[in-house]
């Protein structure tokens, strides 16, 4: 619509556009009226954003009228990195490893939760990358179900199998990272190295410190060693929730 980077020039100015959100939910909570607060990408991987009025709704049209000069938000950009939206993939200098290449295949194959379970998974994924992290939804449990029966046949694998584990199933038990294309190869890079550094520095058993931070896959290798029982626990947190009612 505009050939060169919107300015302060861009206030008041109105926008024609196409709105998408997720296949899965087919819905755009707003109305006319409403204010929006809207982002993008630009060229130079920099997040602008800039606030809006809603002024005419129909379907996925939607018209728009800039009530804010537009401007970069560093903290967007330090979060979600080179993520281009609708589907322009990541604009990164670095070269991803090789190892990090097909990331969800790796994941998926390490499970092995059958045919159904991973296509609702590559699924849903796909529905993620066409709109990356900006429509937030509360998700009903059935809807996650399929991602805990993969976490809990990587991670049951994970604690017996003795051969290399890959490092996109690593991330995946550590950090919940599924698709290298959500994040800058940069981005996945620094997040390996930091997951060994931790690794290497971890106290295994802090049970001296009065607050303990684990990941979630040193946690359950402590309830199903003994070192930490659950039901022991939650019991506890239910006491003390009801000596403060």
């Amino acid at each position: 619509m505009y050939s060169g980077p919107p300015g302060s020039d861009f206030v008041q100015k109105s926008i024609h556009a196409k709105v998408f959100t997720k296949k899965l939910y087919h819905s755009f909570p707003v109305s006319t009226g409403d204010k929006i607060h809207v982002l993008y990408s630009g060229e130079d991987r920099d997040w602008i954003r800039f606030d809006a009025k809603i002024y005419s709704l129909n379907g996925n049209d939607i018209g728009i009228q800039v009530e804010t000069a537009p401007e970069k938000d560093p903290e967007k950009t330090r979060i979600w990195g080179g993520i281009q939206m609708g589907g322009g993939g990541i604009l990164e200098d670095s070269t991803l490893p090789d190892e990090f290449q097909g990331s969800l295949s790796q994941i998926l194959n390490y499970g092995s939760i059958g045919t159904s379970g991973t296509s609702e998974i590559q699924r849903r994924v796909q529905a993620f990358k066409e709109h990356p992290g900006l429509v937030r939804k509360e998700h009903k449990p059935e809807e996650i179900q399929t991602f805990i029966e993969l976490y809990s046949a990587c991670y049951a694998r994970y604690r017996s199998d003795i051969s290399p584990v890959p490092k996109p199933v690593l991330l995946f038990l550590y950090f919940f990272y599924m698709d290298e294309n959500l994040l800058s190869p940069t981005r996945i890079v620094q997040l390996y190295e930091t997951l060994e550094k931790i690794k290497d520095t971890q106290d295994p058993y802090p049970s001296d410190h009065k607050l303990a931070v684990y990941f979630l896959p040193e946690w359950l290798g402590l309830i199903l060693s003994g070192k930490k029982l659950l039901l022991e626990i939650i019991s506890h947190n239910l006491t003390n929730k009801s000596e403060l009612l």
